[in-house]
């Protein structure tokens, strides 16, 4: 009987604790290259290399290599999309923090204007961000480079999900699809 109440125990303990993981985006605009990189503590999960080209973002892994559509209508959802979106409607962001280098050789001025600039429009969209999900702690660290030609964005930031909500996403996914398919049926026959 202890056996099964300590089981229990474990189950709940699991279901209900929260995993901390922390993502990294550093990406370079001058050479449209960059890497995503997902942390269980000091553990990594996940690393890909990262691309934009228009309305599409590439991500290539040693084992994935997928694309997402930034203007793809609701209708052409997979499951995959929905359940990410989900997800992302539901998480906690525990930190965000910005860092970015903007530097023209040529011209030191130019550096300095472009870095405030970068300084505005992220403070902009930390305002943003802020107003949308609760964010505990954020930083915005912009520097002019003045010695190489060079437009560098990293973003770092901790995330909380339990599996709990993960379950709860997946079946809201799944339900979607199901409404989604049964609208297509009912618009089929109906015709």
């Amino acid at each position: 009987m202890k056996l099964f109440f300590i089981l229990f125990f474990v189950i709940i303990f699991i279901l209900f604790f929260p995993i901390n993981l922390k993502g990294k985006i550093i990406y370079n605009i001058l050479n449209n290259s960059g890497y995503l990189c997902i942390y269980y503590y000091k553990i990594r999960l996940f690393l890909a290399n990262l691309r934009i080209i228009p309305f599409k973002v590439l991500i290539e892994s040693k084992k994935i290599k997928t694309s997402f559509d930034m203007f793809k209508k609701e209708e052409q959802y997979s499951f995959s999309e929905f359940f990410l979106k989900e997800i992302f409607k539901r998480l906690k962001i525990k930190n965000f923090r910005l860092f970015s280098k903007f530097g023209l050789m040529q011209d030191s001025m130019l550096s300095c204007i472009g870095s405030g600039t970068i300084t505005f429009l992220s403070s902009l969209m930390m305002v943003l961000i802020m107003n949308k999900k609760k964010v505990f702690d954020s930083c915005i660290q912009v520097f002019p480079d003045f010695l190489y030609n060079r437009f560098l964005i990293c973003f770092t930031g901790s995330i909380t999900l339990n599996l709990f909500l993960i379950i709860y996403c997946a079946m809201v996914s799944i339900v979607k699809i199901i409404i989604r398919e049964g609208k297509r049926n009912g618009s089929k026959k109906a015709s």
